[in-house]
C-alpha cells in the first residue's frame, strides 16, 4: 500500500516577500556595517543633519590607554553609546568625542613590568607615551568593531600638547579666583568650628558605614570616610582594620556594637531594601533604635563642594 503525499503546507502560508536573510549571521555582517559606516562617513552626516537642533553633550570619562578593552570598558562605552544614539534619534544634537587618558599609575605599572623600576624620569615618559599611543590604537579598533559611532578621527587625549596646554591654562585662571577661594575657605571653617564646638561635649556615635556589598566592605582609619564621620561626631567602628577596606561580615557588624549604620548609594548602589540585611540582628542598637540611614555617597567623597553639605547633614544623624 503505497502512503499518501504528504501535505505542501508551505504553499498555504501567506509569508513576507523579502530579501532579508532568515539567519542573523552577525559575526559576518556586523564588520561588512561597520565598514559602510566608515565609508559613507556616517557619523559626519549625521553632524550635518543634526547642525541647528537642541545639543546634547554626553562628557565621556575615558578610558586608560593601558591594554586591551575587557567587559567593563566594553560595556562602559556601549551604554553611553546607546545613550548617545538616542538622543540622537529623538530629535537632539548629539556629538561623541571619544578620548583616552594617558597618565597615571595604570600605564607607568605596565612600563614597570616591561622594562623595569627606577628608570630616568625622561625614559619612563618616552616609554609612558609609546606604550599609551600602541593602546589607543588597538582600543580604538576594538571601539569601533562594538559599532561605536564617534569621531574617531580626533579624540582627546589627556597627553596632547594642546590639551595639556590648556590644563596649565585653567590651573592659571584657578589661581586668578584667589580672593573669593579664600572666602569660600573662611566659610568653611566655620562651619567646621561649629560643628566640632557641637561635638565637644558629646560622646561619638558608633557608626558603620559600608562601601560595597556581597561582600560587605567598608573603610579603615586611613581614609577620609573615617576622618569626615569623625568631624561629624561618628565613630568608625571598624577604624583598626589593617585593610584600608576591608571585607566583613554582619555578624562582624553586629559584634560591632554600632549605633548608626549609614547606607551611602556610591560607590554601592544601597538602597532601602538592603535595610533588611540587618533585620536579623535585633538586639544591634542602629537596628533597634531605627537608625539605618540612606544618605547621599558624595557627601562622604573628597570633593571640596560637598564637605559643607557633609558638615550640615551629617551631624544630626549622630545626635
Amino acid at each position: 500500500m503505497t502512503k499518501p503525499p504528504k501535505p505542501d503546507y508551505k504553499s498555504t502560508l501567506n509569508l513576507l516577500d523579502t530579501r532579508f536573510p532568515m539567519r542573523g549571521d552577525l559575526a559576518k555582517r556586523e564588520p561588512a556595517w561597520v565598514k559602510s559606516w566608515e565609508a559613507t562617513g556616517l557619523y559626519r552626516r549625521l553632524r550635518a543633519v543634526s547642525k541647528g537642533r537642541p545639543r546634547f553633550v554626553l562628557h565621556d570619562g575615558p578610558p586608560y590607554a593601558n591594554g586591551d578593552i575587557h567587559i567593563g570598558t566594553a560595556v562602559n562605552k556601549i551604554l553611553k553609546d546607546m545613550v548617545v544614539k538616542s538622543k540622537t534619534l529623538a530629535g537632539f544634537d548629539a556629538p561623541y568625542v571619544p578620548g583616552w587618558d594617558c597618565h597615571g599609575m595604570p600605564i607607568e605599572v605596565q612600563i614597570e613590568k616591561r622594562h623595569g623600576k627606577h628608570l630616568p624620569p625622561e625614559e619612563t615618559q618616552r616609554l609612558c607615551r609609546a606604550y599609551a599611543t600602541e593602546q589607543i590604537a588597538r582600543q580604538k579598533q576594538d571601539f569601533e568593531r562594538l559599532g561605536v559611532l564617534g569621531d574617531w578621527d580626533n579624540p582627546y587625549l589627556t597627553m596632547a600638547p594642546k590639551g595639556e596646554a590648556d590644563e596649565i591654562r585653567t590651573l592659571g585662571r584657578l589661581l586668578e579666583a584667589g580672593p573669593r577661594a579664600r572666602e569660600l575657605e573662611a566659610e568653611l571653617k566655620a562651619r567646621y568650628d561649629l560643628v566640632r564646638a557641637a561635638a565637644a561635649g558629646r560622646r561619638p556615635r558608633r557608626v558603620f558605614c559600608p562601601i560595597w556589598r556581597k561582600p560587605y566592605m567598608t573603610i579603615n582609619r586611613d581614609t577620609y570616610i573615617h576622618d569626615m564621620l569623625a568631624v561629624a561626631g561618628g565613630e568608625n567602628v571598624f577604624a583598626a582594620r589593617t585593610k584600608r577596606y576591608p571585607e566583613i561580615t554582619l555578624d562582624d557588624v553586629a559584634a560591632s556594637g554600632a549605633e548608626v549604620i549609614l547606607l551611602p548609594d556610591e560607590p554601592y548602589r544601597f538602597r532601602r531594601v538592603h535595610q533588611a540585611d540587618f533585620a536579623p540582628y535585633a538586639d544591634l542598637p542602629a537596628v533597634r533604635d531605627g537608625r539605618i540611614h540612606l544618605v547621599d555617597g558624595k557627601l562622604l567623597s573628597w570633593y571640596g563642594p560637598r564637605i559643607a553639605e557633609a558638615l550640615q547633614v551629617l551631624p544630626p544623624l549622630f545626635v
